[in-house]
């Protein structure tokens, strides 16, 4: 409060105080950075209305609600800012249902007397839904309350709402015999809705990504909001006491003039806009002086470019020579470290007039009339601040979800019979027993039925590219022989990376010691990590700080964070006087990294230099000198760096960016570097968890897996090319203030090309970018871009790699068919870097045929869309990537010849084995561990309980992870809690599969109930049965070898029915499972399955 009273006491904020309260319009000026926000928030303070803030831009809007926010207490009595975004469109113009139910529960919440929304220009002028619909579309729901699911269903979508199998997004719903789940527009969780004889008997929030509840309600307000923009947001504010503020006029009037140029529909409703707003006072909120009332508001005197290493300096060169300083850290966790940073400087908060918060803040202030200074935690580190992206609702992937989900005429491999086309689930009934089976049709449709207890030795065949695999011969020895091949070459590769491994053992250098200016360096990082990122830097810094030279794989998606992991990992060692080397493959990545690392490390004076095409040669000359002598920390460059003139004094750490982008001859030097020097080497590819997990131990690898928050999917299309197309993304960025890559990989032709987008976006600035270009145009047309003195970059691939643009969000690709899809999703990588949503537009040409294995490629690109989908699409293209770049490209001919799936578990079995350290001669084979199991019971999903075939079978291969009872019940419980209570046979399927892991662990084989009296256990010929569970049974008899008969107890049969299999089943599984665990899991087990209301399921239990 002390930074908000110091400003309330300001001559300027009386005077703006005194016009809020006569509502007479002024011109406010000198606001710099973040006192914007301050200001907002001292007038809602004082204000009795409402306020709408309009802001160019979307960013503007969330930037000044960090503002805003930071400065509110946990007290303050006023309702949050809350911010109104533009409703975007996708490449067909279908409504992003995302920003349309963020749009719908930022105006639903306006029926507060006294808000303040935060409006872009544009989001200002979208159609928007009327007030009374939202009023409309109000309804309470009470559990006990009578409620007809299939009427609410109706309701709903006639309010707009999407029928899906799996309810992910909002305006979706699914219905599923008595359960509805709906996630309404607005809603933060998605709803479902248990119904039980015409009563509605639980309500229930639930996780999209995982589709289990969150929490049980006894009554919720559903809101049915129609999706049709039929009205204004006009509408919605305006009323008498409004007061309008418009944040930065003159880049307002510039946005009003690149929207009016949209079209008259945009023309039309600004001017109405301004027509209803003429009588209320309107406040300009300016950085620049010379208005009405003008602040004297300073930049904090960041330590960005002071030279200032030590805490107390920059303290001095932000606060100036007197006053009060507020912080603003990002995280409570930024807040901790700067804490020890200063008691670790001898630095006393208290008395040296510091004060903490935790928020966002764009820029910090300084104001010397009040004595007060604040600034972000990143400016006192010495890093400029970043705004921070917004966050975003997070839609799990459809397209990720469903890889390795099966349907009818799918490839699979059997782990014993080979490949074959699967066909479907079908349930085979003999007398009243029933089961799933999947049926696979193997070479010349011969058909193997496999019963649905072992789903495990069945998965989805991927490894063989576009031309479909042979399938195989049910009995034949070619899968066999295949599968042995394999074994062999995954032992000789586990046996030479075990051989890397101790041999690395053998090798020593000093650690790098902990230094609290790490704690300083990490402070600068201007977003917040995410686990996955914190997790590498653990793992790094161990290596780092241990006696041994590390050799470390850092793994991750384009845009996912390996860039600030790698820097932290050069800067621990640069601050030790050893030299760093950080070689990537192209120039303008070279270019990148070296302003990227140069902003970092400056603060703490390192030196960092670039060797690039881009250097003139006597500057290559100095670089050289210097580096020789010692005087470059790091030095970034492309396989220059590994010239034989390029020498350091005292190298201690390479980071290779894309080592499989070099030639051989560059990863050979490369690799002898390797033992000598720390190397850290980065991949833009994840590895697929399977081969992560088998590698533990083996390599050491880091993953990142989880995006930066705020970022967003980027959408991608195919289309012709056309004018209009055109003509519609590029308008749809350049209106939103955004940038747009056009990439065209023809040089010849690429002057033409930039020619008619000038034609098509005549408003926008548009420059040339190829690599055949002198370096002095290739730097100045790249910079113009960088900068954001250019709308549209017209170049050809060379931005593969390299070019990290928040504001570029949009990119048109050319001839699309002509890239791979490698190449492809690397390119989409250089859009998608901020909370925006961003857009790919994979172009072709009409004229020219396409050919089928182009069209395949393209249209993964287009399914593949989500975040980190790099390893889904690399499957897709059969270079398994991660898989080829790790283990060599040998590797891939291996996984054709088996499939994906197999391939992982033989890797697995080997680098067990390595790990065991008892890989011997002989190739240890892979043993495909399976039991029959038939009790003639009913074992199977109804279709009427879960309808979709694909959910079907994925709740088969989740009943498969039920090991132990507690895994059943949760998986029970899970299943109960998507679908209702589980009927009698999905019951007496899952303890089927629960029994199946019992049995395997006690060396089964099969066991079977052949008549009232007796089970045929079947068991490997050598090793008798025993054990304690067999004491249960009347007799035990060894009929033959592998055979053994076990004569059932007396069972408690209902009365009136005799001891058949059928009427026996249900008990004899209940009787193995108690006497394989020692106690009755049942109760425990049915209570999870009856579902959260724990209703009585339909159907007897087993």
């Amino acid at each position: 409060m002390l930074v908000v009273r110091g400003f309330e006491g300001l001559s300027a904020t009386e005077r703006v105080s005194e016009a809020l309260r006569q509502r007479t319009s002024r011109a406010i000026g000198g606001l710099w950075g973040a006192s914007s926000g301050l200001l907002l928030h001292v007038l809602q303070r004082q204000a009795r209305s409402a306020m709408l803030v309009i802001t160019a831009d979307d960013d503007e809007s969330q930037a000044l609600a960090g503002d805003i926010a930071a400065f509110r207490g946990a007290d303050c009595p006023t309702p949050p800012a809350r911010v109104l975004i533009t409703e975007l469109t996708d490449l067909d113009g279908q409504v992003d249902p995302v920003t349309r139910s963020q749009r719908v529960q930022t105006l639903t919440a306006l029926r507060d007397e006294q808000f303040l929304l935060l409006c872009s220009l544009a989001a200002l002028l979208q159609p928007a839904p009327a007030p009374r619909s939202l009023r409309r579309g109000r309804l309470e729901l009470r559990t006990g309350a009578e409620l007809d699911p299939q009427k609410l269903f109706e309701r709903a979508v006639a309010a707009g709402m999407t029928r899906v199998p799996v309810v992910l997004a909002p305006g979706e719903l699914s219905l599923r015999g008595d359960v509805l789940d709906l996630f309404p527009l607005g809603a933060v969780h998605p709803l479902r809705l248990e119904v039980f004889d015409g009563c509605l008997e639980s309500i229930r929030w639930f996780d999209p990504a995982e589709q289990r509840s969150l929490r049980v309600l006894d009554a919720v307000e559903l809101d049915l909001a129609t999706s049709r923009a039929e009205a204004e947001v006009l509408d919605h504010v305006l009323r008498r006491d409004l007061v309008v503020l418009r944040h930065e006029p003159l880049r307002l009037e510039e946005r009003s003039l690149q929207l009016m140029s949209q079209g008259d529909a945009t023309d039309r409703a600004l001017q109405r806009f301004r027509d209803a707003t003429a009588g209320l006072p309107v406040f300009q909120l300016s950085s620049l002086p010379g208005n009405d009332i003008d602040y004297r508001i300073l930049s904090a005197g960041s330590a960005v470019g002071s030279g200032e290493t030590d805490p107390r300096g920059r303290l001095a060169t932000i606060r100036g020579p007197r006053g009060h300083v507020r912080i603003v850290c990002a995280t409570e966790d930024d807040h901790t470290r700067l804490a020890q940073i200063f008691a670790h400087q001898g630095i006393d908060p208290e008395q040296q007039d510091i004060s903490f918060a935790v928020g966002s803040l764009t820029r910090g202030f300084r104001i010397p009339d009040a004595g007060i200074t604040v600034v972000s935690n990143t400016e006192f580190a010495g890093v400029p601040s970043k705004p921070r992206v917004r966050e975003k609702t997070a839609i799990p992937s459809r397209a990720l979800a469903s890889f390795f989900e099966l349907g009818p005429g799918d490839i699979v491999v059997h782990a014993v019979h080979g490949i074959a086309r699967f066909d479907g689930i079908e349930l085979v009934k003999r007398g009243t027993a029933a089961e799933d089976h999947l049926r696979l049709s193997f070479r010349d449709e011969v058909t193997l039925l496999v019963p649905a207890s072992k789903v495990h030795l069945v998965q989805k065949y991927v490894g063989s590219g576009d031309a479909a695999p042979k399938l195989d011969k049910l009995g034949g020895k070619s899968f066999a022989k295949r599968k042995a091949e394999v074994e062999q070459a995954l032992f000789d590769m586990a046996a030479d990376l075990l051989d890397v491994q101790i041999r690395r053992e053998t090798l020593e250098r000093p650690p790098y010691p902990s230094d609290p200016l790490e704690d300083e360096f990490l402070d600068g990082f201007p977003f917040t990590d995410t686990a996955d990122q914190a997790r590498a830097w653990t793992e790094i810094r161990g290596d780092l700080e241990g006696p041994r030279p590390m050799d470390r794989l850092l793994c991750g998606d384009v845009g996912f964070g390996k860039t600030e992991v790698a820097m932290r990992a050069a800067f621990k060692v640069a601050i030790t006087g050893r030299q760093v080397a950080v070689l990537v493959p192209t120039t303008i990545l070279a270019e990148q990294h070296a302003a990227n690392f140069a902003a970092r490390f400056a603060p703490h004076g390192l030196t960092v230099e670039v060797l690039s095409r881009f250097r003139k040669p006597k500057d290559v000359r100095r670089v050289l000198a210097d580096t020789a002598a010692g005087r470059v920390d790091t030095l970034i460059g492309t396989h220059r760096l590994l010239g034989e003139d390029v020498r350091f004094r005292d190298l201690g750490l390479m980071v290779v960016d894309e080592e499989q982008r070099f030639g051989v001859r560059q990863k050979e030097q490369i690799k002898q570097r390797r033992g000598s020097v720390d190397v850290l080497t980065l991949s833009a590819t994840p590895i697929p968890r399977t081969l992560h997990a088998s590698l533990v131990g083996i390599r050491d690898i880091s993953t990142l897996t989880e995006p930066p928050p705020g970022r967003q999917d980027v959408e991608t299309r195919m289309a012709f090319h056309d004018a209009s197309v055109v003509q519609q993304a590029l308008q749809r960025e350049l209106q939103r203030g955004g940038q747009v890559f056009v990439l065209h990989n023809r040089v010849e032709s690429i002057e033409q090309a930039a020619a008619q987008i000038r034609r098509l976006a005549p408003q926008a600035r548009v420059v040339v970018g190829h690599g055949q270009m002198t370096e002095r145009e290739m730097e100045a047309a790249l910079r113009t871009f960088l900068h954001g003195d250019a709308d549209i970059l017209v170049c050809t691939t060379i931005v593969e790699n390299g070019i990290d643009l928040p504001r570029a969000n949009t990119i048109l690709i050319e001839r699309a068919d002509r890239f791979g899809l490698a190449e492809l999703h690397q390119l989409r990588g250089r859009v998608g870097r901020s909370s925006n949503q961003a857009h790919c537009l994979l172009l072709l040409d009409r004229a020219t045929p396409i050919s089928t294995e182009a069209r395949k490629r393209l249209k993964a690109l287009e399914e593949f869309s989500t975040l980190g989908a790099g390893f889904a699409i690399a499957m897709k293209d059969l270079e398994i990537r991660g898989a080829g770049n790790l283990l060599g490209p040998q590797q891939s001919g291996h996984i054709a010849a088996v499939g994906y799936e197999m391939y992982c578990r033989l890797m697995s079995a080997a680098m067990d084995r390595a790990r065991d350290g008892t890989i011997t001669a002989e190739v240890q084979r892979y043993e495909v561990r399976e039991v029959d199991v038939d009790l003639r019971l009913e074992a199977f999903l109804p279709e009427e309980f879960v309808a979709d075939p694909k959910q079907r079978l994925e709740l088969l291969r989740e009943m498969d992870g039920a090991v132990d009872p507690r895994g059943a019940a949760a998986i029970g419980g899970s299943i109960a809690d998507r679908f209702g209570a589980l009927p009698g046979p999905t019951q007496n399927l899952l303890a089927t599969f629960l029994l199946k892991h019992l049995l395997l662990d006690h060396g089964v084989l099969g066991i079977h109930l052949v008549d009232g009296e007796r089970l045929v256990v079947r068991h490997p010929p050598g090793v008798p049965l025993g054990g304690a569970w067999l004491d249960r049974f009347r007799a035990v008899r060894q009929v033959e070898p592998g055979k053994t008969h076990l004569m059932l107890p007396t069972m408690p049969l209902p009365r009136g029915t005799g001891a058949t299999p059928e009427v026996l089943g249900p008990h004899v599984l209940r009787l193995l499972l108690e006497s394989l665990l020692g106690t009755d899991p049942l109760p425990m087990m049915a209570e999870a399955w009856d579902g959260p209301t724990h209703r009585r399921p339909r159907g007897p239990r087993p």
